[in-house]
Formats: C-alpha cells, sequence, structure tokens
C-alpha cells in the first residue's frame, strides 16, 4: 500500500493519514474499495497512537 510506504519512510505522519481518511468517509460512501481497502491500516495507526499516548 502506498500509503504505508509514505508512512514508513516519514512523508505523511499518522494525523494526517487518519484525518484524510476520516474526511474520505464522511464524503464518500463506505463501500468504496479505497476506504475499505485503507481501513486496517489507520485503525492500526490508531491503536499505535492510542498506544504511544498511554505510555507518556
Amino acid at each position: 500500500m502506498a500509503l504505508k510506504v509514505l508512512y514508513d519512510v516519514d512523508v505523511l505522519e499518522e494525523e494526517c493519514i487518519v484525518k484524510w481518511y476520516e474526511e474520505g468517509l464522511k464524503e464518500s460512501t463506505e463501500g468504496n474499495a479505497i476506504w475499505k481497502s485503507m481501513k486496517p491500516f489507520v485503525e492500526w495507526l490508531q491503536e499505535a497512537e492510542s498506544e504511544s499516548e498511554e505510555e507518556e
């Protein structure tokens, strides 16, 4: 997935990806293949972010 690569090389930050995903869901139908394929990655980002916040 291109977004994961961009995230891994620090081109995109998790907050930007999650925000873009959430805005896309509002403007598009949830059945759209792009949003469906991104869901596991975005959920993983959100879990990692919440775990990071808990450690602080």
